[in-house]
């Protein structure tokens, strides 16, 4: 498309092809843009700074200004090296941090810190920034309307997880996956192995603590796929050892300590020459897979009639009921 409208490229690296977007579209340049990303763009000619986000904030952008001037970094401690800006916390985001489990952005655990939100940008012109959404999720209350039954939808969505699976794997070096042995990581593994050629090379954790550990789930789906599989094992002095810098790349507070396992499994990957690998990430989030979302369910209902005869019942039954007040 670019390559039509005249654009000349002079290298191979996915990073030119931002700028030629730009060129071609403007601001709009970032909805043609698939995956994640962080981006600060510098257009001199028209004196403009332009910051993007990626749809699902996989990617880290923060942001601060002090004594006329604007700072970026994908990480916090990168601003923390200059002098001039001095760490503070902030207590409403760690408010959120108890009550959400994350900072709500555009706030980050440090004072006058700021994360630019997921799918947003922010163009700074004249030395005010300026900041929108260009994209957002849609939970539609009432339904899509168009006359499609479900079959049809979870059809499209088959296809379209294929096609970004497919799209994830295009790398010019060797791509993995995480193997869970629950829902999300398998539909990915098996969506490897049945759609596409590329070589499936496996990596899970399992752990001492019986009541984690989902080794067992692990070997039937390496079994049933036949993958070149890698396994670790997490002990409780793994998590105590890696926990401080767990926190130190998160840059935060956490309420689990889920990450430290995730960290030791990467070390492994990495030690396999494996820089890419695919995850279920943010499945439970898009698809409501969390118990706590039906924790959140039943507390709203709670708050909604707080007269209502169901509230002493067990939580199970009154989720059962909780579509009809009493």
């Amino acid at each position: 498309m670019l390559r039509a409208q005249g654009h000349r490229f002079y290298t191979h690296s996915d990073t030119e092809v931002i700028v030629h977007l730009y060129e071609e579209f403007g601001d709009a340049f970032v909805n043609h843009l698939v995956g994640q990303f962080a981006i600060a763009l510098w257009d001199r000619n028209a004196q403009r700074m332009l910051f993007v986000r990626d749809r699902a904030g996989i990617r880290p952008l923060f942001y601060t200004r002090t004594a006329g001037r604007l700072y970026f970094a994908s990480e916090v401690k990168s601003l923390f090296t200059q002098p001039e800006i001095t760490r503070r916390l902030n207590p409403q985001a760690l408010g959120e941090v108890f009550t959400f489990w994350a900072t709500l952005e555009p706030h980050s655990l440090f004072e006058d810190v700021y994360a630019l939100p997921p799918g947003h940008l922010m163009i700074v012109e004249g030395g005010e920034p300026r900041v929108s959404r260009y994209w957002d999720w849609e939970f539609p209350k009432d339904g899509i309307p168009d006359g499609r039954s479900v079959d049809d939808w979870a059809d499209e969505l088959r296809e379209r997880m294929i096609d970004s699976v497919r799209l994830r794997l295009r790398s010019d070096v060797p791509v993995g996956a995480y193997l869970s042995g629950g829902l999300d990581s398998s539909v990915i593994t098996s969506l490897i192995r049945n759609f596409t050629d590329t070589p499936l090379r496996t990596f899970s954790i399992g752990f001492e603590d019986a009541e984690f550990d989902e080794s067992a789930y692990q070997r039937d789906l390496v079994n049933y796929l036949e993958t070149e599989h890698t396994h670790v094992t997490c002990t409780a002095g793994d998590i105590s050892q890696l926990f401080p810098r767990v926190i130190w790349h998160t840059e935060s507070t956490i309420l689990r300590t889920a990450p430290a396992p995730l960290m030791l499994l990467s070390r492994h990957v990495r030690e396999s020459d494996y820089k890419v690998v695919l995850t279920g990430e943010g499945a439970d989030e898009v698809f409501g897979g969390y118990d706590i979302f039906k924790e959140a369910k039943i507390r709203r209902f709670c708050h909604r009639y707080p007269d209502s005869t169901l509230r002493p019942l067990p939580a199970m039954e009154s989720e059962a009921k909780a579509g009809r007040p009493q």
